[in-house]
């Protein structure tokens, strides 16, 4: 397992999918561990190609931050269900397999002056 150090830093990740040589499997806690990321864009320049990025276990987490989620082919049904989108601007998911946001029953929060 690798721990990286400073991903609380992190603001933003940008990855050409069409770049992956071998299969990368990502672990269903590869986010827990940035709570400032903003901007997630996981893209491939051929849409015909082959995704060579798995998510086997599912995930478990993408941060409350997230403004921008852009996952060109992503793999499961249904996003995170602890995910908390109230910063989404932008849900790109181009050839994906999302058939619903996520499973079970969202809280909303809203506070209204």
């Amino acid at each position: 397992m690798v721990h990286l150090q400073g991903t609380e830093t992190v603001l933003g990740i940008s990855l050409d999918m069409s770049e992956i040589e071998d299969q990368v499997y990502v672990s269903e806690k590869a986010f827990e561990k940035m709570p400032n990321l903003q901007f997630l864009w996981l893209y491939k320049n051929f849409p015909d190609e082959a995704v060579k990025l798995y998510l086997p276990h599912g995930l478990d987490y993408l941060p409350r931050k997230l403004r921008l989620l852009h996952w060109d082919s992503y793999p499961k049904k249904c996003l995170p269900s602890k995910f908390r989108p109230e910063f989404l601007v932008e849900l790109t998911m181009r050839d994906s397999k999302l058939e619903k946001l996520w499973e079970g029953i969202q809280v909303a929060s809203y506070y209204i002056s």
